[in-house]
C-alpha cells in the first residue's frame, strides 16, 4: 500500500469528514496543492469513498483530475 506524503495525508484528513471529496479534490489539483505521487491514491478515495463521485463535479472535472495524474486514455477514432 502506497503511504501518502504529509500534504496527502493532510488533504486527505479534510476529505474525509466531507461530503464534497470530488469537490475538494477537484480544488487541490485546480491549486497545485496534490502532490504527484499521492494523486492516484487520493483520486481512489474520493471516487470510492463516495456514493455518488459524479453528483459533485462534472465529467470535465474528473478528466481534468485524471489527466492531472498522468491518466488519460482517449478511444481511437474510427476509421474512415
Amino acid at each position: 500500500m502506497y503511504q501518502l506524503s504529509p500534504a496527502g495525508i493532510a488533504l486527505q484528513s479534510i476529505m474525509s469528514p466531507s461530503g464534497q471529496r470530488p469537490r475538494l479534490l477537484r480544488d487541490a489539483v485546480r491549486a497545485a496543492q496534490v502532490p504527484d505521487d499521492d494523486l492516484p491514491e487520493l483520486i481512489a478515495f474520493a471516487w470510492l469513498c463516495d456514493d455518488s463521485p459524479t453528483n459533485d463535479i462534472t465529467e470535465a472535472d474528473w478528466l481534468e483530475i485524471f489527466a492531472a495524474s498522468g491518466f488519460f486514455s482517449h478511444p481511437l477514432l474510427p476509421s474512415a
